[in-house]
């Protein structure tokens, strides 16, 4: 007699938080500080986000709640940092998203050892640099007060067979990752005629 009736509910059903992509920047700085902006796509479902960053202590500066964030990179610090970036949504945050930025230190250029005085015609012999920081880029060497050439050499050894007397500058260029390159200290040979000797030898 008294009729019927029905209630409803509406149930949202929220998307889980998909896989964030890897975040977009900088891969490669030098030691000293700065700042870096990196970015993702903004993930589907997801409602915040969190970054972190490996390597040195209060890296990340801007809102870490958003698809992207800045790095205020430690002065003092080198090495391989990674910045990583979660989702969070329905279903609990996502796996992490990561990139490596490999942050080196200051280029030292290093000394150059071998020997300093030679014949013409001969070799110099390995002239051996050590004391370096970073890749050795290429050799130069000049002769007396010329210009430097480059030599096609990436180790740290170079030698090379002299035909001219005089002063013979040898030098390594040398670049650690992204710092500025620095050469090192030149060491210089010197190359001698050997001797002539002239008119006949007779016993006494």
């Amino acid at each position: 007699a008294c009729g019927s009736g029905t209630r409803s509910k509406t149930v949202v059903v929220n998307p889980t938080v998909g896989t964030p992509t890897t975040p977009t920047g900088t891969t490669a700085r030098c030691i000293g500080g700065g700042t870096d902006a990196y970015t993702i796509t903004p993930v589907s479902g997801a409602t915040s986000y969190s970054w972190s960053v490996s390597g040195g202590s209060n890296m990340i500066g801007a809102s870490t709640t958003t698809p992207s964030t800045t790095v205020t990179w430690d002065g003092t610090y080198s090495g391989t940092a990674v910045v990583s970036v979660q989702a969070n949504g329905c279903g609990g945050p996502s796996d992490w998203a990561t990139l490596d930025v490999i942050v080196s230190p200051l280029t030292v250029g290093g000394s150059i050892a071998g020997s300093d005085t030679i014949c013409v015609g001969t070799s110099t012999g390995d002239l051996t640099l050590s004391g370096h920081t970073g890749d050795v880029v290429k050799w130069q060497k000049k002769f007396n007060d010329g210009s430097w050439t480059d030599i096609s050499n990436t180790t740290t050894t170079h030698s090379e067979v002299i035909a001219s007397a005089g002063s013979w500058s040898f030098r390594a260029e040398v670049q650690s990752g992204s710092c500025d390159a620095d050469f090192s200290d030149p060491i210089v040979v010197v190359a001698q005629n050997a001797p002539v000797i002239t008119g006949n030898l007779s016993n006494v």
